[in-house]
This record gives C-alpha cells, sequence and structure tokens, in this order.
C-alpha cells in the first residue's frame, strides 16, 4: 500500500507503508486501486483514468445526484458512518471490493 500525499502537505502523519508526495499525474501509473475519501481534483483525474477507483463517501460533499449515479457507475461506493468504527466499515468496504464483478465505465 502507498498513501498519496498532497505534494504541498504540512502535517505528515505517520504511516505504516510507502508515502508518496509526487503529483498524481507523475504516478497514477504505477497503482493498483485508487481509493479516496475527499472530491478534489485528484478524485477528478482519478475517475478519468484506466484505474479501478473506490471512493469512501464520508459526507463532506454533497454531490448532484446524476453526478452521484455516475459515480456509481464508475467507482465503487462505500458510505461511511463517522460515529461507527471505522475501521470495521473500510475492512468490510475492502472486501467487499475484492467480490465486486461488475463493470465499470469511466465514460
Amino acid at each position: 500500500m502507498t498513501v498519496k500525499m498532497h505534494p504541498k502537505s504540512r502535517i505528515i502523519p505517520e504511516f505504516n507503508c510507502n508515502v508518496d508526495f509526487r503529483q498524481l499525474d507523475d504516478c497514477i501509473d504505477e497503482y493498483d486501486v485508487l481509493i479516496f475519501d475527499f472530491f478534489s481534483t485528484a478524485a477528478v483525474l482519478a475517475i478519468f483514468s484506466e484505474k479501478p477507483v473506490i471512493y469512501f463517501d464520508i459526507g463532506l460533499r454533497i454531490l448532484d445526484e446524476k453526478f452521484k449515479e455516475h459515480l456509481h457507475n464508475r467507482c465503487s461506493v462505500f458510505d461511511i458512518d463517522f460515529e461507527a468504527d471505522w475501521d470495521e466499515q473500510i475492512r468490510a468496504a475492502v472486501a467487499s471490493y475484492g467480490k465486486d464483478q461488475r463493470i465499470t465505465t469511466n465514460l
């Protein structure tokens, strides 16, 4: 696993894995699956890539319903409840993603 930090991040938490600070454009081809929890420029680059994308919806963005429909066609989307155990939700989502055989599209 590699955590892709924003290149201008000032606060760098400790991770028990590789950390990458390059621009996403420069390293996106090196990743097998892209995981996001916030809609940003990087998330848009990801959904237009050919890579599988997991989106953890933590509720920080209110997305248009039509956009959400397209997002669900493109990504594996999992709602995260802040009041429940995050670890349990993330593990369940990743397990569900691993079993998902549907075809996604970035068109």
